[in-house]
């Protein structure tokens, strides 16, 4: 599933072809009047305050939305799913008519299908995971708890890919953990022993299920290079082996949601569960705020797409830190459906303790790319 990391951070690999992009403006930029500059740069400056901006709209929606499917997940996994398997097979059956996507570009998919099989398979229980853990978690913690991709995805990129990283992002590891440990507590300690418990076992749950996506993208990553892959091929392979994925999970969703599998019970399951979807019960804005969410949610992947491959390393990386916090505070508000979080010192700190450790992880892929900038 595609996403631009409105909840975790940039990877600093793309600073190589950021550096490409700045050279190409810097000579675009050299044969045109001074109001196609004022253009750039009033574009320049709009673009990453729309990806922020997008990045918040989706997270609150994507908590609201869970709201009144709390105990029907399973149905929002199904309909993302299936979305996203028509929104990048459009795209790749215009990109194959166009001849950027070639037959042996496919035929390289097809020969790697146990390692798509494997990525569909990771992002399916990701997805099921964080749908039922967050929908019962409060929307503040959610972007908080999300920043577990950077620890996992190391630990894989060490094992599978071999690389190295500088103790100053092994460092930043632990500042993050650390901020994402005080940020939970306030609302921790604020519990009964069986709410916070429980909140506990979610916050874990959804922490842990970063895991299974860090690997999908380590996998996704292995299966890019060395090939001459398009992305879309990439991606539609990925998803549409999710949706088979999630069609063979739904026995174990089932289980979860029922508390045991039966026959009856089941029925009797999907039944509620497409009249809570459709707005026959519960809330009647149920769909509209699921249709809303899918729409926010394909123009913030196009904004951050557009970032990354027009703007600076510098302005991407520090885009998707600054969205952090913001996200965070956000969800302080008396917010429709939502209720707010308490602003604490404490919860402050934690906050401040996860944007530190980003600016940590991000700091020698921001020198990189300033000097890259300079050279141009």
């Amino acid at each position: 599933m595609l996403s631009f990391t409105g909840t975790g951070v940039l990877s600093t690999r793309r600073s190589g072809r950021m550096s490409q992009a700045i050279r190409k403006r810097v000579v675009v930029a050299s044969v045109v009047p001074e109001k196609a500059e004022a253009k750039v740069s009033i574009g320049s400056a709009a673009l990453p305050g729309a990806v922020i901006g997008f990045s918040v709209v989706n997270r609150v929606i994507y908590r609201t939305l869970l709201v009144p499917m709390k105990d029907y997940t399973f149905f929002i996994t199904q309909f993302i799913t299936f979305a996203y398997v028509a929104v990048y097979g459009a795209f790749l059956m215009s990109r194959r008519k166009k001849g950027i996507v070639t037959d042996d570009m496919i035929a390289v998919a097809k020969n790697k299908w146990k390692t798509f099989a494997l990525i569909g398979g990771l992002e399916a229980l990701t997805l099921a995971v964080q749908l039922y853990s967050g929908a019962r978690l409060p929307g503040s913690l959610l972007g908080i708890l999300s920043q577990g991709i950077l620890p996992f995805t190391m630990i894989c990129s060490i094992l599978l890919r071999g690389r190295k990283y500088s103790a100053l992002q092994v460092s930043s590891i632990g500042v993050i953990i650390a901020g994402v440990l005080v940020t939970i507590y306030p609302t921790f300690s604020s519990l009964s022993s069986t709410l916070g418990m429980e909140l506990l076992v979610n916050s874990a749950l959804f922490f842990m299920s970063c895991g299974f996506i860090a690997l999908a993208l380590v996998l996704k990553e292995g299966a890019l290079q060395g090939e001459s892959l398009d992305i879309f091929v990439v991606n539609t392979s990925s998803s549409f082996m999710q949706m088979l994925a999630a069609i063979v999970l739904m026995p174990f969703s089932f289980a979860v949601a029922l508390g045991g599998l039966s026959l009856d019970k089941s029925l009797d399951y999907v039944h509620a569960g497409v009249r809570t979807a459709v707005g026959m019960e519960g809330l009647r804005v149920t769909p509209y705020i699921g249709l809303a969410y899918m729409t926010v949610n394909l123009i913030m992947n196009i904004l951050g797409i557009t970032l990354i491959k027009n703007m600076s390393a510098v302005t991407a990386i520090l885009t998707s830190i600054a969205t952090v916090p913001i996200v965070t505070l956000v969800f302080c508000l008396d917010l429709p459906l939502l209720a707010p979080q308490p602003f604490t010192p404490l919860f402050v700190l934690g906050v401040l303790a996860v944007l530190v450790g980003l600016a940590m992880y991000n700091y020698e892929g921001l020198q990189k790319a300033r000097a890259a900038k300079d050279k141009t």
